[in-house]
């Protein structure tokens, strides 16, 4: 029952995982002809942040293919981004902390898995859920609520 809630949870309501970026070739050029006006041995943090620049504004996020592109193009990834003062190439920003669920939320959780135990889950059931977790001051956030044992 657990995992029926937090699976269709999940999915209906926050949109899934998405799956890692494929860049195009229209966004590969991009990439290749942006750095083949760089050297690659004598970057500015102005170049770098020009860079980042160009490539946000074309869509491209940060991912492993990017971070390949940049690095067959003779480019240090890990310089770009100390230098570039922004989050990175070719990498994440690390996950937040995970928050302390206090008892008052783990109390909540117990009471709605309580209430919807013997209930098929149709979006309006969890429209419910949702709505009672959020009038019981708790938030939605990639998870609607993070177990670890």
């Amino acid at each position: 029952m657990i995992d029926e809630i937090s699976g269709a949870i999940s999915a209906s309501m926050m949109g899934g995982i998405q799956p890692p970026q494929q860049m195009s070739d229209s966004q590969r050029n991009t990439v290749q002809k942006t750095l083949a006006s760089f050297d690659a041995n004598n970057l500015s943090a102005e170049d770098i942040k020009s860079i980042h620049k160009t490539f946000r504004s074309e869509g491209i996020r940060p991912s492993a293919e990017l971070k390949a592109e940049i690095e067959a193009a003779g480019f240090d990834t890990k310089a770009m981004r100390s230098a570039g003062g922004t989050r990175g190439v070719g990498h994440s920003p690390p996950p937040p902390p995970p928050k302390q669920e206090d008892e008052e939320t783990l109390a909540t959780f117990l009471e709605l898995l309580e209430e919807y135990q013997d209930q098929k889950l149709d979006e309006q059931a969890l429209q419910e859920i949702k709505d009672k977790w959020l009038e019981a001051g708790n938030s939605v956030g990639n998870s609607f609520i993070s177990i670890t044992v």
